[in-house]
Order: structure tokens, then C-alpha cells, then sequence
């Protein structure tokens, strides 16, 4: 990889990550730059799609050494990853715990779903018993109730990917029905674990 540039101004490096002619792997160097020497937060979100089943090991080799490269070159810059297993061979990160979303911020996130914002108490209580604040599944119960089409097109992506490698009807009639269906999708694809953090 090529040094590091000389100040700490990132806006040089624009023109080149925008133009599509620029080879990737000169895009990659003047990233590894910037992470070296300006104050640049790159994130990687949904990080368990580049992890195999269960997160014990990378899909991709290659990139398991760039994403490596990247967390020792961040210096100055940070690196922030979502994930919902510790990633393998612990690279230099930070782990921070998300706890559930707290009874508030449940209820918020309830009355932002076009499906569950008008539930009646009854089955309010059976998500919140059933799934608590995952907010992932409510999000599949929110899609479920409308036969598979949640209200953010990566959600719907996901809840149908799931529900095709599982075996699971996306018509859900009720609540009840919904959130088993919800739960049946996402258990297979979720642990206990390290589930975000900052390198370095």
C-alpha cells in the first residue's frame, strides 16, 4: 500500500473515490490514507454478511486481510462495524454490547410500523413478551403483516431471504402467527456477542 499523504485534508482524495475510471484497488490505498491521517469514520454495517453461518469464519479470505489492513492502518481515522457475532481472529477493535431497546424506545419504534402502530393491547403484549426490543423482528412482524413487505427495502430483502431459506410462508394472518414466523426467520441468524465497535 502506498504512504500516507502528507496533512490531514480528505478532500483531495473526493474526486478519485467518486470517479467510476479509478481502479479499486487505488480507491483502497487512498482509504487506507485518509484512515491513516484524517479524522474519516468508515463504517461497515449488516458486518455479518461478509461472516459464514454463525460468524466463526469469513466468507471471503481476501477481504478478511483488506478489513484487517484497514483496522491497523486507522489511526487517526476509526472504523465502526455492526455485527452480531465477535468477527474471527479478533482484529483490533473495540467491543461494545447493544443492549434491547428499552420499554420507550420499543414503544416508538411500535409506532413507527405501519402494521403494529394500531394494535390493540392484547397483541402489543404478545410481540413485547415474545420478542422484547429486538428491533430486527419487530421490523419482520411489521412485514409479515403485510404479506412480506416491510417499509425499508433492505428489511423486505432480508425477512424474503430468510423465509426462502427456511422454509417460512410470509403470509401471516395475525399477530400470533406473525411473530412466530418473525422469530423462526431471525433465531437462526443471531447469538449473543459483540455487536458493534470503534477500532481502536
Amino acid at each position: 500500500m502506498a504512504d500516507a499523504p502528507e496533512g490531514t485534508n480528505a478532500a483531495p482524495y473526493g474526486q478519485a473515490l467518486n470517479d467510476a475510471d479509478v481502479d479499486d484497488t487505488v480507491k483502497l490505498g487512498l482509504v487506507g490514507r485518509l484512515l491513516a491521517q484524517a479524522r474519516l469514520l468508515v463504517l461497515f454495517d449488516d458486518f455479518e454478511q461478509n461472516l459464514a453461518s454463525g460468524g466463526e469464519e469469513w466468507i471471503d479470505p481476501g477481504f478478511a486481510d483488506t478489513f484487517t489492513w484497514l483496522a491497523e492502518t486507522a489511526q487517526t481515522g476509526k472504523l465502526l462495524v455492526t455485527c452480531r457475532y465477535p468477527l474471527p481472529g479478533e482484529p483490533d477493535l473495540i467491543g461494545v454490547d447493544l443492549p434491547p431497546l428499552s420499554p420507550a424506545e420499543l414503544r416508538r419504534l411500535l409506532l413507527r410500523m405501519p402494521q403494529l402502530r394500531d394494535l390493540d393491547l392484547d397483541d402489543r403484549a404478545t410481540i413485547i413478551a415474545t420478542i422484547g426490543g429486538h428491533p430486527r423482528l419487530i421490523e419482520f412482524v411489521d412485514a409479515l403483516l403485510r404479506h412480506g413487505r416491510g417499509s425499508l427495502r433492505e428489511v423486505t430483502a432480508k425477512l424474503r431471504h430468510l423465509a426462502d431459506v427456511e422454509g417460512i410462508d410470509r403470509n401471516a394472518p395475525n399477530v400470533p402467527a406473525a411473530v412466530r414466523r418473525a422469530c423462526a426467520a431471525g433465531q437462526p441468524r443471531h447469538r449473543p456477542g459483540r455487536t458493534a465497535g470503534p477500532a481502536h
